[in-house]
């Protein structure tokens, strides 16, 4: 589908087409134009003749921002659960004190778990 087509009237600027299509649409010889920029304001037609990549670029420019926020509610949580997973860590190890003195490996073992754990709040936080 293309202007010709649809028997749609158009006209091409020589070179910057703002102050053409200001005047245009100013002197009702035009409805609604399509721009990139803003420069038709500066012209004097109003934002409601103005159809533009404005109100796209606001779109995705509101999506980054929700991802954005999604992304760092993501990493709350995450950091959240990773310091509750460490202090029942810590709560374990301290109810099974005197059985870790007798066995190493257990205590190893949760050694091994805290440092995982830390390191993965520390990536998070941004210190690794």
């Amino acid at each position: 589908m293309t202007c010709v087509s649809e028997k749609v009237q158009y006209a091409v600027a020589p070179y910057k087409a703002g102050a053409q299509i200001a005047f245009l649409i100013r002197s009702g010889m035009a409805d609604p134009a399509l721009s990139e920029d803003s420069d038709l304001l500066a012209y004097g037609c109003s934002k409601e003749s103005i159809l533009r990549r404005i109100i796209e670029d606001a779109d995705k420019e509101e999506e980054r921002k929700r991802k954005k926020e999604r992304k760092e509610k993501e990493k709350a949580n995450l950091l959240k659960a990773l310091i509750l997973r460490r202090k029942h860590i810590n709560q374990q190890e301290l109810q099974t004190k005197e059985e870790l003195r007798k066995k190493p490996e257990e205590r190893e073992s949760f050694e091994k778990k805290r440092l995982s754990i830390d390191n993965k709040i520390m990536k998070i936080i941004g210190n690794k």
